[in-house]
């Protein structure tokens, strides 16, 4: 079997597995920054107050704090400038905001000696400590959106992988590291991180590469934060799916097993009037049309797969003996329930009936 099913197998995966690659490179290169801009302009088009709502905690659906017309009546934009350097020149409020937060202390004592900005605070029913904090979500606003949309990303690259590349225990091996290093670095409140740091350190040489703890947090905060939950939503959802689809295989088998007891029982009757002459027209009476697609769902599988230019002949042989059997199967069951208009003695009916059912066993059905 090494030189016959196994190794165009072997190949196929690894041709399979490159592919995916390819689409998860072209995704994290193309989809996620359009993701990310896409989210801007969305939320504009939507409602450009979600910015002020969320870092205001919902108190204000504008900015308050900076404006041309707070501008004209308090200067406070043109001291900061003047007193701190890292203003000049800065155009997004985000920067703004981030230029605040590392130079807090600066800033506070500027607004201090600016009395008509205080008492501005003072009439929206604000105060320095609200500016503060408006800040820190406005400077945090990028990476909370870009985090949001990694998160999307992993998610999608993570259905691609199982529902497109069929690569079910890959995934689950991969989501079980990355939830294993995560839990590791909460219980151990970060320690562990620096081990796996050194581990990844030493690999980076060896590719004449640096790796430091730097990094590390930076890997903890895209692997272990998007991608671990990503992997989760994703388990989620496969359970649900895993489940009805379970359900669905399990009433399946179930139908499967009571047509070929139906067949036996009716067999099993008509054996005592085998010997009679007389003809008739019989048709079978069951629910066969889920058995009859799935005989076509699988005919369709192994012609897929004998079309395989790499697949050994003695694998093509067995595989079309194997399709031979689905293609009798559908067409005895579509006899014996739809077509079946032609005169026949008891013996003969059941030697059809008897054949299906060989047929049946021959395809692993209604064991």
């Amino acid at each position: 079997m090494v030189g016959g099913i196994i190794v165009p197998r072997f190949f196929d995966n690894l041709q399979k597995f490159a592919i995916f690659l390819v689409v998860t490179l072209l995704i994290v290169s193309f989809l996620f920054p359009s993701m990310y801009m896409g989210t801007f302009r969305l939320i504009n088009n939507v409602d450009s107050s979600i910015y002020a709502r969320y870092a205001t905690n919902g108190k204000f659906e504008e900015n308050l704090f900076f404006s041309t017309e707070i501008e004209k009546n308090t200067g406070i934009i043109e001291q900061l400038e003047s007193k701190i350097d890292d203003f000049v020149g800065v155009s997004r409020i985000q920067e703004f905001a981030y230029v605040i937060i590392e130079n807090q202390s600066e800033v506070k004592d500027i607004i201090y000696t600016n009395q008509k900005y205080q008492a501005y605070l003072r009439s929206i029913g604000s105060s320095v400590d609200d500016l503060i904090d408006w800040s820190e979500k406005t400077a945090a606003l990028d990476d909370r959106i870009a985090m949001g949309c990694l998160y999307l990303t992993f998610l999608l690259i993570t259905i691609i992988m199982v529902v497109a590349f069929g690569f079910r225990n890959i995934f689950y091996i991969c989501a079980g590291i990355t939830y294993t290093v995560a839990m590791l670095s909460f219980f151990t409140d970060g320690i562990s991180d620096y081990l796996i740091a050194n581990v990844l350190s030493l690999l980076a040489k060896l590719a004449s590469d640096v790796f430091t703890y730097r990094d590390m947090e930076q890997w903890n905060l895209i692997i272990n934060q998007a991608f671990k939950e990503g992997t989760l939503t994703f388990i989620i959802f496969d359970t649900v799916v895993q489940t009805c689809q379970n359900n669905k295989k399990e009433r399946f088998q179930k139908l499967c097993r009571n047509i070929y007891s139906s067949m036996e029982t009716q067999c099993s009757y008509l054996e005592q009037f085998n010997n009679v002459s007389d003809v008739y027209i019989a048709k079978m009476v069951m629910p066969i049309d889920s058995l009859v697609k799935f005989c076509s769902k699988k005919i369709k599988k192994f012609e897929r797969k004998m079309n395989n230019k790499r697949l050994s002949e003695v694998n093509k042989i067995i595989m079309s003996e194997q399709c031979g059997y689905y293609k009798q199967l559908r067409e005895n069951l579509e006899f014996l329930r739809y077509k079946n208009n032609q005169e026949h003695t008891t013996k003969e009916y059941i030697s059809y009936l008897r054949k299906t059912q060989w047929l049946m066993y021959k395809c692993d059905i209604g064991k």
